[in-house]
């Protein structure tokens, strides 16, 4: 089935390939280095996905499920977490900004952060 993942402001397509879920595809995506940046992944199911390396800076990611997901050297600057399952997700090297900090540490934690 053909896959697309689409701009979250605009809606061009960013990337596109025949998979079979949409996980697979942004595992794809990641694999050939696609720019992911501002991507529009809402609500996606990308539990377990590779995604180790990938440009997700500006992405839509609320609500997504990234429970054991690889996000090792990950760029999240500027991305929206908002409600995103991140439980036993490998978060070492992150790149974020403090917002993108912020979001993670109230959500997981329920500690307030001081801006």
């Amino acid at each position: 089935m053909e896959m697309q993942i689409k701009n979250r402001w605009t809606e061009k397509v960013i990337y596109e390939t025949e998979a079979e879920t949409l996980k697979e595809a942004v595992e794809k995506a990641v694999k050939e280095k696609a720019n992911l940046s501002e991507a529009n992944l809402s609500k996606a199911c990308l539990s377990g996905a590779y995604l180790s390396g990938a440009n997700f800076s500006g992405a839509n990611l609320s609500e997504t499920d990234l429970f054991r997901a690889n996000l090792s050297g990950v760029d999240l600057s500027k991305a929206n977490l908002t409600g995103a399952y991140l439980s036993e997700a490998n978060l070492f090297f992150l790149k974020m900004d403090k917002k993108v900090f912020k979001q993670i540490i109230e959500e997981w934690f329920g500690w307030e952060v001081a801006e």
